[in-house]
Order: structure tokens, then C-alpha cells, then sequence
């Protein structure tokens, strides 16, 4: 599934209504639709005299979260909208959507103050659901004022809470949080899947996630590159090789995990054994000579190659045994509890420059290519095998691969 940036969905909207000739209204209007089906879901079970509240932000969040609100009313569901936007400011298609409300004699709070809270809190009492459109998936740095205030109110609601495209605070690039976000027991996403509700806290926030077509025309989307892709569980299948009846261990294929310094054997332990859990067929633990015995103990089941060490760090000595060893592979391990010291930095980054085997960079050798790539040459560039890299959050987040 394609990850689009919100620059990207910027892109994609204004292709739909310069090139495609698709009125901006249309596509809210649509947008608007996926929304009120499933805000129905979520009020099966609401008694008929239940609330909807609905936050409104500005801009096409906002519009979007009006152009809901017509529909819910139009549909017989009691509605409170609540604008956190004061009435001269709302402008364009959000304009056009909020005069047909008010032409109806919808309820509308317009909320710019937070000494007028009290209302928004009394509003939210009555709810059986929020739909939240305060923000839209361009939103960044932090939730501050009265928009920090009602996010905290929503949160510390029993209401079950669906969110337009992103949920409020949430950063669409990245997921991150700007101080304090909603969180949404679903989000409706227009046309496609954002990082920011790809990762973590941003996907946690979401809660359940529904994609929705709006209209976009599929070659406007393919006018756009996107880099980045969200790989589900069925579309990995196809990689796996079929498992036959008759194979045995040399048939499921032979692992190297490189791993080790003292004090840091388990991350080398657990990745020996999920090796093992996920059907690999020999695994080969190369460790520090000196912590040999508890690899031995811990993963019976496991080949070790002992590496000469200096206090439990493995030296450069081992380095071409190391390559030999790999050459008769099917895949390389290298990093988890090796440490980012100096002396081991070194040969590990001459190890994954020659390695001519497809190779996992993990943990610790992972921040030393990082290094690597900010500092001297890329090994990227100079790589000779296929490479996966693992990083966690936080490595992730540096943003320096």
C-alpha cells in the first residue's frame, strides 16, 4: 500500500482539480460521505436521542467536518457542531458547507476562547460520538490554547471518537505528537494510507484506520513518485519459499548472526532462536570466545564460532575468517550487543562494505553505518549484497539512512 506525504495529497488534490477539472467542493463532498458511513457504523448501537459532536478546525478539515455534519442531519441524527474557528474566518468550500448549516438551523458553538470551555465540556457530555476536525494531516509543531484544552476534553470523554483523515496533534509525516493528540477509535483517511498513521505513536492514536476513495483519478496518482510503501502481511507472502515435506536442515537454509560483547548476550540469544522459530534451517552464532559458554547454554541448538576478544569486545583478527565464513551463507545477521566501541566499529564496517551476502544490519551495527554514512563514505553506495536495516523508533526517527 503507497504511503503519501501530506505535500504529496496537497500534489494529488491540486492534479485533481487543474488537470481533472474536479471541483475542490466534489472531493470534500465525497470525503464528507466516507466519513457520515462510517460515523452510521458507529452509532448502531446509540439510542436515537444520542449526540454527535462535531469539532470543526479550519480550512478543508474543517469544511470536511461541516460537509459531515449536513449529512448526519440530513440522515435524522441529533447534531451539535462545535467550530473552534470564529464565524468571519471560515472561508471557501468550508464557507459554502457551513452557510447550508446554518441554513437548515443546525446547532453551531463557535468557540474561540477558552473561557468559553465550559460549553464545549457540556456538549460533550451529552455525546455518544465525536467526530474530531480540528486539524488535517498538515498540521506540526505543538497543540497549544484552546485546541490543547478541547483535545484534552475529548480524550477524558466516554464517547467513541472518529477522526477526518488524521487524528488532531498527530504529525502526518512522521506520527509524531505535537504535545497531545486525539485519540480516535477510528480514522477516515482520504485516497491514501499517510505515514504519520504508519508509525508509531501516530498508528496507536488512529485506532482503526479505514482508507476511502474520494474521487482522485488514478492517473493523477501515477504523475506522483512515492517512496514510501506499507507492506501487509498477504503481500509478504509471496517472498516466502514453499517449505517441502522431504527438506531437512540443509534444505531451509544456513544463518550467521554476528553478535556479542560483554554484558549484551541476549540480543544475540533471542535473534538465534526466532532464526530458529521461523524455520531456518542451521543457525551459526559467531560470539567473543571469552562469552562462548553462555551462547552454548542458552541456544544449544545453535553452531558457535568462537572470535578472539579483548574483554568481551571481538577484534579485527576475526574480520577475514569472518568473510570466509560468510561466503558459504545464505543470509547474514550483524549488530544485536556488539557495541559501537571504536575497535569493533571498524571491522564491522569493513565487513558489511566486502560481504557479498544478503545481510540483516541490526542495532548496533546499524548506528555504526549511520555513523558511517554521516561521516565518511556511503555504505549504501558501496555495499556489495542486499541489505535490510532494522532500526527501532528512536533510530528511525534520526532520520539519517
Amino acid at each position: 500500500m503507497k504511503l503519501a506525504t501530506p505535500t504529496q495529497m496537497k500534489k494529488l488534490d491540486e492534479l485533481a482539480m487543474d488537470v481533472y477539472k474536479i471541483p475542490g467542493i466534489l472531493l470534500m463532498e465525497n470525503a464528507a460521505l466516507c466519513t457520515v458511513a462510517k460515523a452510521i457504523e458507529m452509532l448502531a448501537e446509540a439510542m436515537p436521542e444520542s449526540k454527535t459532536v462535531i469539532i470543526a478546525g479550519k480550512g478543508n478539515n474543517g469544511g470536511d467536518a461541516f460537509a459531515v455534519a449536513r449529512h448526519l442531519i440530513q440522515s435524522g441524527y441529533p447534531v451539535i457542531v462545535v467550530s473552534l474557528v470564529q464565524r468571519s474566518m471560515v472561508k471557501g468550500e468550508a464557507d459554502t458547507y457551513l452557510q447550508i448549516l446554518e441554513n437548515i438551523g443546525a446547532t453551531i458553538l463557535f468557540v474561540t476562547d477558552e473561557a468559553e470551555m465550559p460549553r464545549v465540556e457540556e456538549s460533550l457530555k451529552e455525546a455518544h460520538l465525536i467526530i474530531d476536525g480540528i486539524f488535517g494531516t498538515g498540521f506540526y509543531g505543538n497543540v497549544t490554547g484552546l485546541f490543547k484544552s478541547v483535545i484534552r476534553l475529548i480524550n477524558e470523554s466516554s464517547a467513541k471518537v472518529l477522526s477526518i483523515d488524521i487524528p488532531s496533534g498527530v504529525n502526518g509525516e512522521n506520527g509524531q505528537v505535537g504535545g497531545i493528540a486525539v485519540k480516535a477509535d477510528e480514522t477516515v483517511t482520504f485516497s491514501l494510507l499517510k505515514p504519520g498513521l504508519a508509525q508509531y505513536p501516530g498508528a496507536e492514536l488512529a485506532g482503526k484506520v479505514t482508507v476511502a476513495d474520494i474521487g482522485i483519478p488514478t492517473g493523477a496518482t501515477r504523475q506522483l513518485r512515492f517512496d514510501g510503501q506499507l507492506s501487509a502481511g498477504s503481500e509478504l507472502c509471496k517472498y516466502f519459499p514453499q517449505r517441502f515435506v522431504e527438506g531437512h536442515k540443509t534444505t531451509f537454509g544456513k544463518i550467521l548472526i554476528i553478535t556479542g560483547s560483554k554484558g549484551m548476550t541476549g540480543a544475540g540469544t533471542l535473534a538465534a532462536k526466532a532464526a530458529f522459530k521461523t524455520g531456518s534451517g542451521m543457525v551459526y552464532l559467531a560470539v567473543p570466545k571469552s562469552l562462548l559458554p553462555i551462547y552454548s547454554i542458552t541456544v544449544p541448538e545453535a553452531i558457535t564460532i568462537p572470535l578472539d576478544d579483548e574483554d568481551g569486545l571481538i577484534t579485527d583478527g576475526s574480520l577475514n575468517m569472518l568473510l570466509e565464513k560468510s561466503e558459504s551463507m545464505d543470509s547474514i545477521v550483524i549488530g544485536p550487543g556488539l557495541t559501537t566501541k571504536r575497535q569493533v566499529a571498524a571491522w564491522v564496517k569493513e565487513f558489511i562494505c566486502k560481504c557479498k551476502r544478503p545481510m540483516v544490519i541490526d542495532a548496533d551495527a546499524l548506528n555504526i553505518m549511520a555513523e558511517t554514512v554521516a561521516e565518511e563514505a556511503n555504505i549504501f553506495e558501496i555495499r556489495q549484497a542486499p541489505i535490510v536495516i532494522t532500526p527501532h523508533p528512536g533510530e528511525f526517527a534520526q532520520n539519517r539512512f
